[in-house]
């Protein structure tokens, strides 16, 4: 592969992301939708979003960072 092949894949994997990048959004979507018809005062999407690590794939989330996680979700600090 060239560069300008690459070029091209990384150009378009930022415009439609795929593989684990595309999953953690999918489920910040998920999350977002289901807060949103659990409560009037749901998190932003934005909020929600980043609780998702697009960075560091391979890390594992504590227990402390998924509670915190399902807080944000159910609309508590």
């Amino acid at each position: 592969m060239g560069a300008a092949e690459l070029s091209r894949w990384e150009l378009l994997e930022s415009i439609d992301p795929w593989g684990q990048r595309r999953d953690d959004y999918r489920a910040a979507v998920i999350c977002w939708t289901i807060a949103s018809c659990m409560t009037t005062r749901a998190p932003s999407f934005e909020r929600i979003l980043a609780q998702f690590d697009f960075d560091r794939r391979d890390r594992q989330q504590s227990d402390d960072e998924m509670e915190r996680i399902f807080q944000v979700i159910a609309g508590r600090k």
